[in-house]
């Protein structure tokens, strides 16, 4: 790289938002563009930060590899921060000998949404299980208070005791499903608005698409304002994962939500090459249409089942236009499956 190129280089830099480093052969800091300066405590102990022993540990990792990658790096910053960073290395030329070019960027906020969507997808799991054991088991139990009561007519001495006692267990047992049931019908008041679940899967994704040239076009409406499970943000951030994956070489991913009955129904439609003769394996568990080693083919799978269990669907289909076409239904706020308006 000639001097002119690389004050080219530089200020192409000094614009972007992740933190950019030079070092030099023995690992001293040559450059680092604004961000870097912001962004670490002392941009000149970068090195030190990396998992690799010294210099020369690295220059002979970067004679084998175009480049290296270490993501969640934990990272000292300034105003004594902690950040987590995905960290670039690779090896640039140059005539006053070699050159390490690294790019780090700052996933904190990114990982902790992450943890953040976690935790409520366990928590309504836990949720919708807690409501549909209430509900299974209140029936039953209904009726076993009655045969009790009904018993207790007709008993007199130990008899009438140990029916008194049943009764009383029973009656402890209802107040325990009720209270899971409350809470179950807590939680479905704590759904979202499907936009703000739509937007917050983009953002999450959106270093993944923006590296393989993927636009991602939603088109926004009223329907967006439709409330959803918190649960269904994973089945989003897995179907853009799957559309960007299968448009390796660019292209453009149109989401769209809209509103039919007591549905949310989102289209995700990319420009890939579609699913062809593979549509009705996609969600078979392992299925995948990726190199061995890359996927597990897991995703379509548990984005199923996990609507399922919210009683919800997803399909696919290839478009007309090209590419495919997966659809995601779930019930919207207050059109829980069981409701008297949802089996109308």
């Amino acid at each position: 790289m000639t001097d002119e190129e690389f004050n080219l280089a530089a200020r192409v830099f000094d614009a972007l938002p992740q933190a950019v480093l030079v070092l030099d052969g023995e690992g001293r800091l040559v450059w680092c563009n604004p961000t870097a300066v912001a962004f670490f405590h002392d941009p000149h102990q970068a090195l030190s930060l990396l998992p690799v022993a010294d210099m020369p540990s690295l220059l002979r990792q970067l004679s084998q590899a175009d480049r290296l990658q270490y993501p969640s790096l934990s990272v000292p910053a300034s105003q004594g921060r902690e950040l987590l960073s995905d960290w670039t290395v690779c090896l640039l030329d140059s005539s006053d000998g070699p050159r390490v070019l690294v790019v780090v960027e700052d996933v904190t906020e990114r990982a902790a949404m992450e943890r953040r969507r976690s935790a409520e997808l366990r928590l309504g799991a836990q949720s919708e299980l807690g409501g549909r054991l209430a509900h299974e088991l209140n029936n039953p139990l209904d009726a076993a208070l009655r045969f009790v009561a009904l018993a207790r007519r007709s008993a007199d001495g130990p008899a009438g005791e140990y029916l008194d006692k049943a009764q009383s267990a029973l009656l402890r047992m209802a107040q325990i499903i009720r209270t899971m049931a409350e809470a179950a019908r807590e939680s479905r008041a704590a759904w979202r608005p499907l936009h703000e679940l739509l937007d917050e899967a983009e953002e999450a994704m959106q270093p993944t698409a923006a590296a393989s040239a993927v636009v991602v076009d939603r088109q926004t409406g009223p329907d967006d304002n439709c409330l959803a499970p918190p649960q269904v943000f994973q089945v989003f951030c897995n179907l853009i994962r799957n559309a960007v994956e299968a448009m390796s070489q660019g292209g453009r991913l149109n989401i769209r939500a809209r509103r039919e009955g007591g549905c949310c129904q989102i289209d995700f439609h990319d420009t890939g090459p579609g699913l062809g003769d593979k549509l009705e394996q996609a969600f078979e568990p392992f299925f995948t249409t990726k190199p061995p080693g890359r996927n597990l083919g897991l995703g379509l799978s548990v984005c199923r089942e996990l609507l399922k269990g919210l009683g919800g669907s997803i399909s696919a289909q290839d478009a007309p236009s090209g590419g495919a076409v997966f659809t995601v239904r779930v019930p919207a706020a207050g059109e829980q499956p069981g409701s008297p308006r949802s089996r109308a």
